[in-house]
C-alpha cells in the first residue's frame, strides 16, 4: 500500500467514528458487548463490500439482444427531480433551458439511445406527477431535444408505482399490437420490476442501468474502508427486498 492509499484511509472521517466508539467500549464492561455489536453493525453497513454483495445477489442478468429491433423500450419513472421543478415552476427561463434529473437519469438516456440507434421503434413513458409537474412531459421534451421524433415517444398512462407501470404497459401493448418490449430501469430495481411485468403476462427483455461495477485494480482494501454513502446503498437494497416481499404477500408478483 503506497502513501496515497494510506492517506485515503486516514482522511476518511468515518474511520475516527469507529475508533472513538471502540474506545467507548472499555470503561463499563456491562455495556461493552452491546456497544461492540453496534460498532460492528455500523461498520458492516458502511463498507462497499456489503452493498456490492447485496447488489450482486439481488441483480438479474441483462437479456437485451442487440440483433433485435424492439417494438418499444419502456423506461420506468423516477429519473427527474420533480421537487426542483415544482419549486421553480414560475421561472420560465430556467425551465426552458435546463433539466434537473436524479442519478436514475441513466435509464432515460439508455431509452433514448435505443430509439436513436434503431434498436427500438418507440420510447414508452409513464406519467408520474407531483404538484402538477409531469415527469413524462419533462422526459418527452428532453427526448425531442436529443433528436427523437414526436411519433417515437408515447405516454401510456398515469403511474404512481411500479405496479401501475406494469398494468399500464400491458394495456397499451394490447391496444397497439406491441410484442417485443425492452424494459429499462436501474439494476437494483430490475428484479422487482421484471417480476411485476411477468405477473401481468409480459415477458420483456431487460437492460439494467445505474450498475455498480467496482474497480478491483485500485485495491481490495477499498471494499472494507467505510464510506459515507454506502449505508444509503444498503438502504436501497433493503428497500427493494422489502418492496418485493410486500408485492409477493399481496399477490402482485
Amino acid at each position: 500500500m503506497n502513501l496515497k492509499d494510506s492517506l485515503e484511509i486516514f482522511v476518511n472521517p468515518l474511520l475516527y467514528v469507529w475508533i472513538g466508539l471502540l474506545i467507548l467500549c472499555f470503561p463499563r464492561k456491562a455495556k461493552r458487548s452491546l456497544l461492540l455489536m453496534v460498532i460492528v453493525y455500523f461498520y458492516i453497513i458502511s463498507i462497499p463490500f456489503t452493498s456490492f454483495l447485496l447488489r450482486n445477489s439481488w441483480k438479474i442478468e441483462d437479456t437485451y439482444d442487440p440483433t433485435v429491433t424492439y417494438d418499444a423500450v419502456v423506461v420506468l419513472s423516477g429519473f427527474a427531480e420533480l421537487g426542483w421543478y415544482s419549486n421553480n415552476n414560475n421561472n420560465y427561463y430556467l425551465l426552458e433551458h435546463y433539466f434537473r434529473f436524479s442519478p436514475n437519469v441513466e435509464r432515460l438516456l439508455n431509452g433514448v439511445k435505443f430509439v436513436k440507434s434503431g434498436h427500438a421503434r418507440m420510447l414508452l413513458l409513464g406519467s408520474r406527477s407531483i404538484e402538477s409537474v409531469d415527469e413524462a412531459a419533462i422526459a418527452k421534451d428532453f427526448a425531442l431535444k436529443q433528436g427523437l421524433a414526436e411519433n417515437q415517444i408515447k405516454i401510456y398512462g398515469v403511474v404512481n408505482r411500479t405496479l401501475d407501470e406494469a398494468i399500464g404497459v400491458k394495456a397499451f401493448a394490447a391496444q397497439h399490437g406491441i410484442r417485443r418490449i425492452l424494459l429499462v430501469t436501474s439494476e437494483i430495481h430490475m428484479k422487482r420490476a421484471l417480476a411485476l411485468f411477468r405477473k401481468q403476462g409480459l415477458c420483456p427483455d431487460v437492460y439494467s442501468s445505474h450498475t455498480y461495477k467496482p474497480d478491483f485494480k485500485t485495491g481490495y482494501w477499498r471494499f472494507f474502508n467505510p464510506c459515507n454513502n454506502r449505508a444509503q446503498d444498503v438502504e436501497q437494497c433493503f428497500y427493494e427486498i422489502a418492496g418485493y416481499a410486500r408485492y409477493y404477500v399481496t399477490g402482485d408478483l
